[in-house]
């Protein structure tokens, strides 16, 4: 298996609330290095960069949407899942999902009779997709 190394989530759970658009980057940074554990990691990203666009302040300010992302990301990192190594002989099973503004994926593979995430992916639907019809979706 693959898991994130107790150090790296001591260091992303020890770091403070960034209040300037850097320490928000560097903290997008750490977070998208981890992504691959993280169910849904784009939905929780999104909200938080906006705050780092270049027409934002250089200070961030908090809103309750981006408060709860950012726990939120820091609470994923200390429950991310140990990931299976994949079998190539075996069968992959893809399950997705779509809010309208970001789209969520885990692989995953039979292991001793159950399930095993491989990976999770995740990410922000393009603004001229957002709020497309799907065709038999």
């Amino acid at each position: 298996t693959r898991q994130l190394s107790p150090k790296r989530i001591e260091v992303i759970q020890k770091i403070p609330k960034p209040t300037t658009r850097k320490e928000l980057l560097t903290f997008l940074g750490m977070i998208n290095y981890c992504r691959q554990w993280i169910p849904e990691c784009s939905h929780y990203d999104s909200i938080l960069r906006e705050a780092v666009r270049s027409d934002s302040p250089e200070n961030v300010c908090w809103s309750p949407n981006m408060l709860a992302s950012y726990i939120a990301l820091k609470v994923a990192i200390v429950q991310a899942l140990a990931l299976g190594l994949p079998v190539y002989c075996k069968p992959f099973h893809l399950y997705a999902s779509d809010n309208g503004k970001t789209m969520a994926a885990v692989c995953a593979q039979e292991h001793g009779g159950s399930m095993c995430p491989i990976a999770f992916f995740s990410k922000v639907v393009p603004a001229p997709v957002q709020g497309m019809p799907c065709n038999g979706c």
